[in-house]
């Protein structure tokens, strides 16, 4: 599924955060048949996958954040301030986004993405990257990262409440988001919590290790 704004999907206005994206995504799953997913996030998409345990546990199996964000940076800080971009370096990051992409160097995000890997063959145009790179879109993925250190500063003190299972799956050298803060203080405040760290890999411990991945939900589908 697409979050709210991403891919071909419409986004609606006012705030999205976790909480909301995770309603909105709930309500679109029930239309399509699904039952008690095992839902799965995988970076800001950690925190969609959260937030929809926390809020509708009748309705979930368990949830796989990957790489995700998950817990609130310190002090008042969002995400951006955190990375040392206040919303004039959001505004100049994306302009930089889409100029190199229309200078045919939107491999080199990718790159970035997924270092120290490399991205599989044909990955670019696969996933449909250059969808990333709208206005829109880069619109929408800079509200969202500038307001979910917030969102997550109101999930967090809920998490020894949650009351379906996690499996957490981590690249040990996340540069983005780091062990110690989104798995070590995840896993002491999650009363079910199992942690899987894929040894030399990133921020995309999905395709790095898809067998972690793939355990992970085997062990919620066990649970059924």
């Amino acid at each position: 599924m697409d979050r709210p704004g991403f891919g071909y999907s419409k986004r609606g206005s006012g705030a999205w955060p976790p909480a909301r994206q995770a309603a909105h995504l709930r309500k679109a799953a029930l239309a399509l048949g699904v039952e008690k997913p095992i839902v799965v996030g995988h970076s800001w998409g950690g925190s969609v996958a959260m937030a929809w345990g926390l809020d509708f546990p009748d309705d979930v199996t368990g949830v796989v954040p990957v790489s995700g964000a998950t817990m609130p940076w310190g002090a008042g800080a969002t995400v951006f301030q955190t990375l040392g971009l206040g919303r004039v370096g959001v505004d100049y990051y994306q302009a930089s986004l889409t100029r190199r992409a229309e200078e045919g160097a939107i491999e080199s995000f990718v790159t970035r993405a997924f270092r120290p890997q490399q991205p599989p063959p044909g990955y670019i145009d696969y996933v449909g990257a250059p969808l990333s790179l709208r206005e829109g879109t880069l619109e929408a993925n800079g509200q969202d990262l500038a307001s979910l250190h917030l969102a997550l500063r109101d999930m967090a003190p809920r998490y020894p409440q949650m009351k379906v299972p996690v499996e957490i799956v981590h690249g040990e050298i996340d540069w983005l988001l780091g062990v110690e803060q989104h798995v070590t203080e995840l896993a002491a405040l999650l009363p079910k919590a199992q942690v899987s760290i894929a040894p030399g890999v990133g921020h995309m411990a999905h395709h790095a290790r898809p067998d972690l991945l793939e355990a992970a939900i085997e062990r919620l589908a066990a649970r059924v």
